[in-house]
């Protein structure tokens, strides 16, 4: 391995790209790397207005850490989606407001999950994997 081989698209994490959706077939969201500048400015921010004893505690509750991680998805990463449907079966636009509503829902986790995991792949990918697939 080269150190070359380590490098990802910084640029490209920060402003975006539609991805397929890990584990929801036929989905594709926009979406930015998780990670990015305004992710960790916002967790910092986050982290920082819990109670002082939260703060202090060894480990995060997962009840804060799933409201935290469905704030920081909705404000900083998702972008768009496409291949939703509605009850008629047409397209079901991107709606900023559903997308909070399923980011920080517990009863969308799996939502919420997929939306971090494509996030996380995608700020992960190396320059050399992008130019990979880009060519199959």
């Amino acid at each position: 391995m080269q150190f070359r081989d380590l490098k990802i698209d910084s640029a490209a994490i920060e402003q975006g790209q539609w991805r397929p959706a890990v584990g929801l077939p036929g989905i594709e969201f926009k979406v930015r790397g998780a990670d990015n500048l305004d992710w960790r400015r916002l967790n910092a921010k986050l982290l920082s207005e819990l109670p002082r004893e939260k703060q202090l505690a060894p480990t995060l509750d997962p009840a804060d850490e799933d409201v935290i991680t469905g704030m920081l998805l909705h404000n900083t990463v998702l972008l768009d989606w496409r291949g939703f449907k509605n009850d008629a079966g047409a397209s079901e636009p991107y709606d900023a407001a559903a997308a909070e509503r399923m980011l920080t829902d517990p009863n969308f986790k799996r939502f919420r999950n997929s939306v971090l995991a494509t996030a996380r792949i995608f700020a992960n990918e190396t320059t050399a994997e992008r130019e990979g697939s880009a060519k199959n």
